[in-house]
């Protein structure tokens, strides 16, 4: 919003640890041959070659989550940690919505604040300076990714099934479930061929469909009930396994979602992690994409216009006054 020139910039260097996590072969990928920047895992256990975002750690720890009263400190022994132990009697807990108001405000201050080490600017105001007053060259995405952001990440291949002399119409099977759409039902030509898909991990009730050559055919929607309520890949697998084991039963024409909602409502109240699960699958399944079309996920992109400029020019815009929000958490959990 500060700076609409620096819409889908990308980095020339992209420095992490060498956690297993970060060094899955297709993220290392598509950022070296698709964002066209630096991959660089430093040493291993050493933080210094990663000052800037250990120290903004370590800032975001001891002006906040250190300071909250649900916190587990950084000492086995303190008496905080002790106190918020699972089952313990004393142990408080903190709204999430209070919590992202809390990281919200605690962010909007840092990059309002002046540091010494910046010359007694405040970062909005070094970047600015960089940006507007040095020109220092950005590089962007490429105009072809912009408007298909899917396209970043590592295509599944899949090959189009089911038969004409079978009486079954061209599907694509994806997970466990069959994907297709009124166009593609019509595509008999591509039975038995290979096919690339593509895909919002967190919301797999449609995907996107592309030729072996790179032609796009088109979004496909999950076969019901699937197609009812977004879900992510990591939903699928836990209902599929579930039903596997003969945890959960999913009857007729129900809805396997709201099933496996109601199922880890049940556990939440005696278990953190179903807690966090219904948390995020209640997001996943609350989202607007649910009410409205579907194009792969909300996130891939598609709502950017074929006449707009994503990259406005170099000029300072008016911008209205931003007003105060009063966080809904007392005061005494930020002091």
């Amino acid at each position: 919003q500060r700076f609409p020139e620096l819409a889908y910039a990308v980095w020339e260097e992209f420095r992490f640890d060498n956690a297993k996590a970060n060094l899955a072969a297709d993220t290392v990928a598509v950022l070296c041959n698709e964002l066209g920047c630096i991959a660089h895992a430093g040493p291993a256990a050493s933080p210094d070659h990663r000052a800037i975002i250990e120290r903004f750690f370590l800032t975001l720890t001891r002006t906040m989550s250190h300071r909250l009263p649900a916190t587990t400190a950084s000492n086995p022994d303190e008496l905080r940690r002790m106190m918020n132990a699972a089952g313990a009697p004393s142990v408080v807990t903190m709204p999430l919505a209070d919590l992202e108001q809390l990281i919200e405000a605690v962010l909007g201050s840092l990059n309002g604040t002046l540091h010494n080490s910046l010359g007694g600017r405040t970062p909005l105001q070094a970047l600015e300076y960089f940006i507007r007053g040095l020109h220092t060259p950005v590089h962007h995405l490429p105009e072809p990714m912009r408007r298909n952001l899917c396209l970043l990440q590592i295509a599944h291949s899949s090959r189009v099934g089911d038969s004409i002399a079978k009486g079954m119409r061209p599907s694509v099977s994806f997970h466990g479930v069959r994907y297709s759409s009124a166009s593609f039902a019509e595509r008999t030509d591509l039975i038995g061929q290979r096919v690339l898909v593509y895909y919002n991990p967190d919301d797999i009730s449609t995907i996107r469909l592309f030729a072996s050559d790179g032609g796009e055919i088109g979004v496909l929607r999950a076969g019901r009930p699937w197609d009812r309520v977004p879900h992510s890949l990591r939903m699928r697998r836990r209902i599929q396994k579930l039903i596997r084991d003969a945890k959960i039963r999913v009857p007729q024409r129900a809805n396997p979602v709201e099933v496996y909602l109601d199922y880890i409502r049940k556990q939440a109240p005696k278990s953190r992690r179903k807690a966090s699960e219904l948390v995020s699958g209640q997001r996943i399944a609350d989202a607007p994409s649910a009410k409205g079309s579907r194009t792969a996920g909300p996130r891939y992109a598609a709502d950017v216009r074929a006449d707009a400029d994503p990259v406005p020019p170099n000029k300072e815009e008016s911008l209205e006054p931003v007003k105060p929000r009063t966080l809904s958490i007392p005061s005494g959990f930020n002091r």
